[in-house]
């Protein structure tokens, strides 16, 4: 397996406020019952905004929580897809937790910035071999970052859905919980209650990490994942684009695919450099890795060639 990381402040931006983690190749003696001596893999990308401290601590703590909870799962006679999905969906609600008990702990000034501060999270965690000998994916969303397998045909399929307010279960929540969906200048947004009637509009994503204002007595913006489970098909599936919505909004799965592969055929380092200029207008963060195989193709430095 082969990792290329590519991050860009936007124009204009003061800051890089999305973070990233790459954890490859960390043994583990066990997901579930019967999924021993296994391999796990953990790559994700954090999308932070009003500042970085959100983004900059999940990055810094969550791999550390996913593995103590993976190990924990250990005790469980469950099979390793319920086992991971578990440790992943405590993983997040964990490191949610302990992000505002650290803000708790700093001066006003400090803690107000630190808790008003968001972030999303799109994991990837491979582990395997399963049970029947299989390498495993399962991708962990909270936001509208976005997770999406290339395949050998260059199609794309996406392995995540995006959390944004105008999707009807996420919407469902939101309103249950007394707040309100409206679209401002084409984004859907999220009104609590006590901005209703100012013209004032919220945040464009429903889950994510911090934001202490969309959680404090309500559950108007959920931490908890959405897990998607599936096996890797080492003949078929040949690399993985997770990227924040910077990507995402100008770029669709397809274009993204096509890029990645184009460049990887080509034995290019940098399938970012073809992006179109529209998805370097903020700040944006494509996680990309590649899956190796025997007789699969030949090393080009941070990627492969296609066969």
């Amino acid at each position: 397996m082969q990792i290329g990381t590519f991050q860009e402040r936007g124009v204009g931006k003061p800051h890089m406020e999305d973070r990233l983690i790459v954890r490859a190749g960390i043994p583990v003696e066990s997901v579930g019952a019967g999924c021993r001596k296994i391999v796990v893999s953990l790559f994700g990308v954090f999308d932070g905004h009003s500042g970085a401290s959100c983004s900059d601590f999940v990055a810094t703590n969550l791999d550390r929580v996913v593995f103590e909870c993976i190990r924990h799962q250990n005790k469980r006679e469950v099979n390793s897809d319920l086992a991971m999905r578990s440790a992943l969906q405590a993983a997040f609600r964990t490191t949610e937790h302990n992000f505002f008990q650290y803000a708790n702990r700093l001066d006003a000034g400090p803690a107000a910035a630190w808790t008003n501060a968001g972030s999303t999270a799109c994991t990837c965690t491979f582990y395997g071999p399963d049970e029947d000998g299989r390498l495993r994916l399962a991708v962990a969303n909270a936001g509208d970052s976005r997770a999406v397998l290339g395949r050998k045909d260059c199609s794309a399929v996406r392995l995540s859905e995006d959390h944004t307010p105008d999707v009807p279960g996420e919407r469902k929540r939101i309103e249950t919980e007394g707040a309100a969906v409206v679209q401002a200048s084409g984004i859907w947004r999220i009104v609590l209650p006590s901005k209703k009637g100012t013209g004032l509009a919220g945040l464009s994503v429903s889950r994510g990490f911090g934001d202490i204002e969309y959680k404090m007595g309500t559950n108007v913006v959920s931490a908890v994942p959405d897990v998607f489970l599936s096996a890797i098909d080492l003949r078929e599936d040949c690399f993985v684009v997770i990227a924040s919505d910077g990507v995402w909004g100008p770029v669709s799965d397809g274009e993204a695919v096509r890029i990645v592969a184009g460049a990887l055929r080509e034995g290019g380092e940098d399938p970012t450099q073809d992006l179109p200029s529209e998805g370097r207008t903020r700040n944006w963060f494509p996680l990309y890795f590649s899956l190796l195989t025997r007789g699969f193709g030949e090393f080009r430095k941070v990627f492969f060639r296609l066969a």
